[in-house]
């Protein structure tokens, strides 16, 4: 049913067959994606699974590197919060079309508290699925520079930056603490559900409303309703400082930022908290996408529709659903994570019934476009060569 152009391999192991098809297309794409760069161990990884198959494929990396090796896996988190979300929503306990100063079904709190500490602009005209899906109009305060005609020390800079170089780097954030800019200065991108603008600060609300409503921290209902249930045992959500640095085994990472070379560049992912604070393995992420996208354990049919149903957005994201982008649209569903040092797609494809992620310890912060349009190219070649 599956990897029908290994029908053709002469080769008696088609599992082996398949590696090598995939270590060609690697070969084809990445080492000359990569040269200009001059650095060794600048590596690609991609892993593919089906519902009896996996395969996993790698090329420029130096340094030992396999399957289970550990990354940051970035905005790819987001994947999980909105199934934390979209899990709650099938079992009644919230609804995506709520507005956040709803109350939870059957309680007199609301979604997020009637406090000062929570007034972000437009709060009692947003609803649970416009964070979702990034209409909202949240300001993002993790991407964007704060408006330098704000009275505040971090007028003009970005506030994560600005906090880190404050406490030197060793600082645990809140998701409060983060919200906190927009809700002081009443920053906002447009009126909700009027235009489409990624926001990380959107799904850390998303975050605080999965705990208000399951009585858990994000994290610890994470790990106990997706986490475990589906054996993702290299996987879990940095919440501290300390838990950002990557436990082996792990490679070195690499970005490309003013015409230079940074190795392990430092990040706080408690910065990051329910938007790209996972660290995982290319193997787990691949089980996740499959698992998730490709089947009902997680979420039943209804509400993967709805999850995997997109919106164009008119930027580079080109469609996204509820924590869920489709484009571009020929490679399927899933999402996309970009940190310093790291750049992974994870995509499932509902063609060929596989998930497709693609890891690679690099990411050119000058041009990220180029880096992901290779990237999308190895994903298409290997889904054109296994379908």
């Amino acid at each position: 049913m599956f990897f029908l152009g290994l029908q053709s391999c002469n080769k008696k192991n088609q599992e082996q067959c398949g590696q090598e098809c995939l270590e060609d297309i690697l070969q084809k794409h990445w080492p000359q994606y990569v040269q200009k760069y001059n650095q060794e161990n600048i590596g690609v990884a991609l892993f593919i699974q089906s519902a009896d198959k996996t395969i996993f494929a790698s090329c420029g990396f130096t340094q030992p590197y396999d399957k289970n090796f550990l990354f940051r896996g970035a905005s790819t988190t987001k994947s999980f919060t909105s199934a934390a979300i979209l899990k709650l929503y099938q079992e009644g306990k919230l609804h995506i079309d709520d507005k956040i100063t709803d109350n939870i079904p059957g309680t007199q709190t609301p979604y997020l508290p009637n406090t000062p500490e929570y007034a972000i602009p437009h709060k009692s005209d947003i609803t649970i699925r416009m964070l979702l899906n990034h209409r909202a109009g949240v300001f993002d305060v993790t991407n964007n520079v704060i408006p330098g005609n704000v009275a505040a020390p971090y007028a003009g800079r970005n506030y994560v930056d600005y906090v880190t170089e404050l406490y030197g780097g060793h600082h645990d954030f809140t998701k409060l603490e983060l919200l906190k800019p927009v809700v002081d200065h009443q920053l906002e991108f447009f009126l909700p559900d009027s235009a489409f603008h990624y926001s990380n600060t959107g799904y850390g609300l998303l975050g605080m409303i999965v705990e208000n409503v399951s009585g858990m921290s994000l994290e610890q209902y994470q790990q106990e309703y997706l986490i475990a249930p589906l054996q993702l045992n290299n996987t879990y959500m940095a919440v501290t400082e300390a838990q950002s640095q990557v436990p082996d085994p792990k490679t070195d990472h690499y970005v490309w930022v003013d015409g230079t070379i940074i190795t392990n560049f430092y990040d706080n992912l408690s910065s990051a908290q329910a938007e790209g604070n996972i660290i995982t393995s290319i193997e787990d992420l691949g089980t996740w996408a499959y698992r998730l996208w490709g089947t009902n354990e997680v979420l039943n049919a209804a509400t993967l529709h709805e999850m995997t149903t997109m919106i164009p957005t008119d930027d580079v994201h080109e469609f996204y659903g509820l924590g869920c982008e489709g484009g571009p649209p020929e490679i399927g569903y899933g999402h996309n994570g970009a940190r310093a040092g790291t750049m992974i797609t994870m995509r499932y494809d509902p063609v060929s019934k596989a998930s497709y992620t693609l890891y690679t310890n690099f990411l050119d912060a000058e041009d990220l476009p180029a880096e992901g349009a290779v990237t999308n190219d190895i994903i298409k070649e290997a889904q054109q060569q296994f379908q």
